[in-house]
């Protein structure tokens, strides 16, 4: 608790203070007292004649019952993240490697989560199909709405590039890289001996791949949404947010 409001004789006055009402009540002066050169002067004494009064703010303050039903596609969520990702790798190439790898696995992500959304929508229990792998879902959800897809052509083909090397750094293990290859005997060969051999998995990650996997993936999300004809509450498309509902009752 604040420490008490001090009321002095200088005046009646009232104020509020940390939701306190505090009262000063003016208090008569003491008796004339000699003072310097035969003069008198009246004098207060503010210590000793002080007095306290405190009251306690009893406004009471109502209470209102906050519910709140939010959609929440997270699938939104992984796509806004691997673009992200993405655009600050292009803004900055120190470290960019970093950038282009992680917005590659956020795109896996969002392409599964994507088929789970619209699984739900399309097929009763659909969680009983969960142990499915990615490639399994896409396959059972083109047959369902009737898309042919050819996977050795774009943008198809990312399909298998981006769930290999998101389920490679997933599951990573220990290798060794061995490369060999002709170069010119030139100026240029000191440098091309420090370059570190790369993996199969290193070359992928680079962003030009990044930015085929936005594209690709954008085109068959774009699609199977299209084809499945879903419907449902809230934004539409396949990038869409959720939504929230919410209500005050007093």
């Amino acid at each position: 608790m604040e420490g008490p409001c001090v009321a002095s004789s200088l005046g009646a006055t009232m104020r509020t203070s940390g939701g306190r009402i505090c009262a000063v009540v003016e208090l008569p002066p003491l008796k004339p007292k000699p003072g310097l050169n035969g003069r008198s002067i009246n004098l207060f004494d503010i210590r000793a004649r002080s007095w306290t009064m405190t009251f306690m703010n009893e406004r009471k303050i109502g209470k209102a019952r906050v519910t709140k039903r939010r959609d929440v596609r997270i699938h939104a969520d992984l796509w806004h993240t691997a673009n992200c990702l993405l655009d600050a790798g292009q803004r900055d190439i120190k470290a960019s490697a970093h950038q282009f790898r992680a917005s590659l696995i956020f795109r896996a992500f969002y392409l599964e989560a994507f088929l789970n959304w619209l699984g739900q929508h399309l097929i009763p229990h659909w969680s009983y199909l969960e142990r499915l792998n990615p490639r399994e879902k896409l396959d059972l959800l083109n047959d369902l709405i009737h898309v042919t897809p050819n996977y050795g052509a774009p943008p198809w083909q990312i399909v298998k590039d981006l769930f290999g090397f998101r389920n490679y750094l997933a599951h990573g293990k220990p290798e060794s890289s061995a490369t060999e290859s002709m170069e010119a005997l030139d100026e240029y060969l000191d440098e091309k001996l420090g370059r570190m051999s790369q993996t199969e998995w290193e070359r992928f990650g680079t962003e030009g791949n990044a930015v085929k996997a936005k594209e690709d993936i954008e085109k068959i999300a774009t699609l199977l949404y299209k084809k499945a004809k879903v419907k449902h509450d809230g934004p539409l498309g396949p990038f869409s947010f959720g939504f929230q509902i919410h209500s005050a009752q007093l």
